[in-house]
């Protein structure tokens, strides 16, 4: 569902109201209301960011904040004015160590001493949709109507980088 943010009203979130960053509802959006779809700005912590906290809980770690990003933000992901609040999505996970890629630069080529030195390497994966999860929804989730697609990297290793410089350079939806 596109209902994914609410303001708050004392502690709990109101749900069900189109949230937009058109504060003046005027259907013109300026860069002073990119205030995020929590209306709080830079200005203190933001409500849908990785980093917020509530009495030591993280209750979105994997989101990123909306403030400041120089796009007006609305929940109406498929722009069709109004707020869908059936939802379906798939999840898929990669393990990195136990799934075999298409291609491995470093397994597959010759002569890549030069990128291994420099920390440069690539794999290309293919992940068939139809493997994937249904997680939650309301709806049978549908690969025709994807809109969005969110990924993440975790190393839950011990010792692992607190910071993983990533690249991705494509995207692929095909029947």
């Amino acid at each position: 569902g596109e209902d994914g943010f609410g303001p708050r009203i004392g502690d709990a979130p109101e749900y069900g109201t189109h949230q937009r960053e058109d504060v003046q509802c005027d259907g013109v959006w300026i860069l002073a209301e990119d205030t995020g779809l929590d209306d709080r700005g830079l200005a203190g912590p933001q409500r849908y960011d990785a980093g917020y906290e509530v009495d030591g809980d993280r209750p979105f770690p994997l989101i990123n904040g909306t403030a400041g990003n120089s796009r007006e933000d609305d929940e109406d992901l498929d722009g069709d004015r109004t707020l869908d609040r059936d939802s379906g999505y798939f999840t898929n996970t990669i393990d990195l160590r136990h799934t075999n890629p298409e291609i491995d630069v470093v397994l597959d080529y010759e002569h890549v001493e030069g990128l291994i030195a420099g920390g440069i390497a690539w794999r290309k994966y293919s992940l068939l949709l139809g493997d994937s999860l249904p997680v939650m929804g309301t709806v049978e989730p549908d690969a025709s109507r994807i809109t969005h697609l969110r990924i993440w990297y975790e190393n839950d290793e011990p010792g692992a980088p607190d910071v993983v410089h990533l690249q991705f350079s494509g995207f692929r939806f095909v029947k």
